[in-house]
């Protein structure tokens, strides 16, 4: 029912398209942030604030953030307010926080949320 492009390129603001296959149009973009720790120990997620300007400035919506861990994985919807939200510098690149409590934690919910996204 969709198809699945998966970027090569690490610096690509998002990392796979989802499409549907009956409408080429409709799609959902994912954003999939790794970390070697553990999610007990952040109550926020951290992201490039330039990544969510680009996601913005080149429409890729809808977009899923998605935060995996040693033994957790969380996800959210992308939404413009996170452009407005304060920014830290980290390593030289400035990111923002996302409160875990925005995130949901079933993958069963995240594949259900992208089937309604894409109509199928």
């Amino acid at each position: 029912k969709c198809t699945v492009r998966v970027s090569r390129n690490e610096f690509d603001t998002i990392d796979i398209t989802i499409c549907s296959r009956t409408d080429k149009s409709n799609r959902v973009y994912v954003e999939l942030k790794s970390r070697n720790a553990s999610f007990s120990k952040v109550k926020t997620f951290i992201i490039g604030h330039k990544k969510m300007l680009n996601i913005r400035s080149k429409k890729l919506t809808p977009s899923i953030l998605v935060w995996t861990f040693n033994d957790k994985m969380f996800w959210t919807d992308y939404n413009e307010s996170f452009c407005n939200l304060p920014t830290q510098m980290c390593c030289g690149s400035a990111i923002v926080h996302i409160n875990r409590e925005l995130c949901y934690t079933k993958i069963e919910q995240l594949s259900i949320h992208i089937k309604k996204l894409l109509k199928i």
